[in-house]
């Protein structure tokens, strides 16, 4: 049996067998970066996150009568910028020039179904063969010196971080990941086992010795005194504070925040969503402050695609293409990056044409974060997004 098999057939608890006690090994601070992905699944309306003010703002307005942003609502970021009024939290990160905010993100012949383009973005490619996420691939080819490089907080798919290289695991909390290790028996290992026996065995005991350490860990080094919101996203962002806290050596976390797929009643939902990233992404920004970590942190958004420029009669907007992420950190050059997609010249399905390849922001990342990239995103000329 194939070991990455097993693990995916276990359920949550073979899901924790890729712990190991080596978790807890010493690293020196400041060498290596810690990556964190926040999917926006469904579909984030960029639009509606980065508002058009000035000159733009007219004609936003008539494409997005009932939706538009009132110019006078929106966090004024620029002459021709605001953030949507939800976003508030963040715009003190703005002013400290640790957000980034990169438009019109996309790929060439969008797909709007969301499974098929998620497929694209979590690849990185265009190829429907490849199956391992972008992520994967990269430690793939370079390794990793993290015995635990990654970690899917709260569940959800693994997306970027799905293949075979990559060892990760998912959790919903390090105090529910304790407690399932508590039901499992330690076994001494014995001559006469199968390989396979053997195999699992193995792990069974390490994941033991593991909650043990991360327990230990856990109530001797962790104190945090920043409030995070009572949000899922809020108590999973909490979750990763305390372990990077804990000094717990992971490379890349992976967190889901869902529910934008706006087709209908999109105003109040849309806020909501935005509040609920904003505020959570606030608050761990604070923490790692307080901690002494924001430099070693980037927090990157991606969704699969944006919305239709014009609003629909439903109250919401429909699939579209282009949008905008943002990337937050201690190390994030902060400001606008690419052009802003014309509202003027739209394509043939009233969509937005991107004007930036996804795969630049990924190059940028993965150099900033991990020193190096691989040939998926080196193709794509990086944008200078990191001091």
């Amino acid at each position: 049996m194939h070991r990455r098999t097993f693990i995916k057939i276990g359920g949550a608890t073979a899901a924790a067998l890729f712990f190991s006690p080596d978790l807890f090994a010493s690293r020196v601070y400041g060498e290596e970066k810690i990556l964190i992905l926040l999917e926006l699944k469904g579909g984030n309306d960029g639009l509606n996150t980065v508002v058009p003010l000035g000159s733009r703002h007219a004609l936003y307005r008539r494409m997005r009568p009932n939706l538009a942003i009132a110019e006078n609502d929106a966090i004024s970021l620029t002459s021709q910028w605001g953030l949507h009024p939800a976003l508030a939290a963040l715009h003190g990160l703005w002013d400290e020039n640790s957000l980034a905010i990169v438009h019109g993100v996309g790929y060439p012949r969008p797909n709007r179904s969301h499974f098929r383009s998620i497929d694209i973005w979590n690849a990185a490619s265009h190829d429907p063969h490849i199956s391992t996420g972008w992520v994967d691939a990269f430690f793939g080819k370079v390794g990793y010196s993290d015995p635990i490089p990654a970690v899917v907080m709260g569940g959800g798919d693994a997306g970027p971080l799905e293949g075979p290289h990559l060892p990760t695991v998912t959790m919903h909390s390090p105090e529910r990941f304790i407690r399932q290790a508590k039901t499992i028996p330690y076994i001494r290992q014995k001559s006469t086992f199968p390989p396979t026996l053997a195999y699992i065995v193995s792990m069974q005991n390490r994941v033991v010795a593991t909650a043990e350490k991360l327990e230990r860990k856990l109530q001797k080094n962790v104190s945090l005194n920043r409030h995070f919101p009572q949000t899922a996203l809020g108590k999973n962002f909490s979750h990763i504070a305390r372990l990077i806290a804990a000094g717990v050596n992971t490379s890349v976390y992976k967190l889901t925040l869902g529910g934008f797929d706006t087709h209908v009643t999109q105003k109040k939902r849309h806020a909501q969503l935005l509040k609920t990233f904003a505020e959570a992404t606030a608050a761990f920004a604070d923490t790692m402050k307080e901690i002494g970590r924001w430099e070693d942190v980037v927090v990157m958004t991606y969704s699969e695609f944006g919305r239709r420029a014009s609003e629909n009669g439903s109250g919401g907007t429909d699939h579209g293409t282009a949008s905008v992420q943002f990337l937050l950190g201690g190390g994030v050059r902060g400001g606008f990056y690419g052009q802003a997609p014309s509202l003027e010249k739209l394509d043939g399905n009233g969509d937005l044409i991107f004007t930036t390849d996804f795969r630049s922001v990924y190059h940028s990342v993965a150099r900033h974060c991990f020193g190096k990239s691989f040939g998926r995103i080196d193709g794509y000329l990086p944008l200078e997004l990191f001091t």
